[in-house]
């Protein structure tokens, strides 16, 4: 595990966004071998609960040049082993370093969004069904309720996005604009760039969890709107192992709604199969660096 130095400096600041919402926290500085990580902690929303974002800056984001802005999920598990609560971490900050190196991606920051205990009811599409009372795959359980993916994806697009257009030097534009995630984060980054076409330019959706609602999602919301081919990318996989076994009928699906679009394979829509890869962060991590490649690339 690479080392990690801990500068610390707690501020109480606070920010006026563009909706007028108070934006209230305290800061910690994290400087690491592959560049910077501010975290705001308890970051506060009249959408969703609060929680910690940590923003991660490459070693050669300089305050002056403009850069693009990828917005992951489950914020504790993007960067390192530590911070993951399931105990392996993506070491997105480590893909992108090499990446830079090699010259073979454009100018991105992270922004890694916590999740919370509400994460499976976060991370789900608010429609077509305003509750879910079962899952196909998993802890069914876990998804009777009301699913608050639209609050989410206002607190990202209205609160969270303008506050980072503010206070770092990026692009504010839809192009340079991105999402991403696993499992149900690949759900809300797919619901995220349908919703908000003109926010997002691109959407990456690992080992999606298109069981949620028993397949409504694709059935009765996606095909009607997907947003337009000619200003988007999206990319999809899955493995065959664990979870991802149980993926094939819903990807087929999705696929086959692309295929009928005017998107195509390869060119603006990418869907890959992995065999031997299992529902697991160290599988996603493999698979990330082509992912950005394909992306975010100059």
């Amino acid at each position: 595990m690479h080392k990690v130095r801990y500068i610390f400096y707690l501020l109480m600041l606070s920010h006026l966004i563009s909706n007028g919402q108070d934006f209230s926290y305290s800061k910690k500085e994290v400087v690491e071998h592959f560049g910077t990580i501010d975290i705001y902690h308890k970051v506060a929303s009249k959408y969703i609960p609060e929680r910690e974002v940590r923003v991660w800056l490459p070693k050669h984001y300089n305050g002056e040049d403009s850069f693009g802005v990828l917005y992951m999920h489950d914020g504790q598990k993007v960067f390192i082993d530590d911070w993951a609560p399931w105990g392996k971490g993506w070491h997105v900050a480590q893909s992108m370093d090499s990446l830079y190196q090699l010259n073979q991606i454009d100018n991105y920051i992270i922004v890694a969004v916590d999740c919370t205990d509400e994460r499976r009811k976060e991370y789900a599409a608010s429609k077509p069904n305003p509750t879910l009372d079962s899952c196909a795959v998993g802890d069914k359980k876990s998804y009777i309720g009301s699913p608050i993916g639209d609050q989410y994806l206002q607190f990202l697009v209205k609160e969270l996005k303008p506050f980072i257009d503010k206070n770092y030097k990026v692009y504010t534009d839809q192009k340079h604009t991105f999402i991403g995630g696993s499992s149900m984060g690949g759900v809300i980054s797919m619901f995220g760039i349908c919703e908000y076409p003109k926010v997002f330019h691109g959407a990456m959706c690992f080992s999606t969890h298109w069981p949620f609602d028993e397949g409504a999602f694709i059935d009765q919301y996606l095909g009607k709107h997907l947003p337009k081919a000619k200003n988007h990318l999206i990319y999809m996989d899955r493995g065959d192992q664990t979870l991802d076994q149980y993926y094939p009928p819903y990807q087929n699906k999705v696929d086959a709604i692309f295929d009928q679009s005017k998107y195509q394979k390869g060119v603006n829509y990418k869907t890959e199969v992995y065999p031997g890869h299992a529902h697991f962060e160290p599988y996603w991590r493999t698979r990330f660096p082509d992912v950005a490649k394909w992306m975010l690339s100059k």
